[in-house]
């Protein structure tokens, strides 16, 4: 895990603070430092023929992204729906109180989610 992202955890759960704007932020601030260390130019890096062959090719008609979209949107679907972390975090966002009381380590798991999602 990027150490990066262990701000937003904090800045979440232990400032209380809103998630977007932690987000967002945080977005804003690693946008400028690169900026910064880059001295506003562009980094380049990607092989040509990886890029074309994602953007480029299609399947059925339909460009690669889409089905690459649709198998992340599946997985997260699965995770969110029918695993005990997906089931929790879905506790976690509706009622922290009652998520609380039902055993679950909700500052814990605000953690792990604002970490993880960063």
């Amino acid at each position: 895990m990027r150490p990066w992202r262990c701000l937003n955890g904090f800045f979440v759960v232990t400032c209380d603070t809103n998630p977007l704007i932690v987000t967002l932020g945080m977005g804003t601030v690693f946008t400028g430092l690169i900026y910064f260390l880059s001295g506003s130019n562009t980094i380049t890096g990607i092989d040509q023929s990886l890029s074309s062959w994602t953007f480029t090719n299609k399947w059925l008609g339909i460009p690669l992204e889409f089905y690459y979209g649709l198998a992340l949107m599946l997985i997260i679907w699965y995770v969110t729906s029918f695993t005990p972390l997906g089931l929790r975090t879905l506790f976690v966002g509706q009622a922290r109180d009652v998520a609380r009381l039902s055993g679950i380590r909700v500052s814990r798991m605000r953690w792990a989610v604002s970490s993880s999602a960063g």
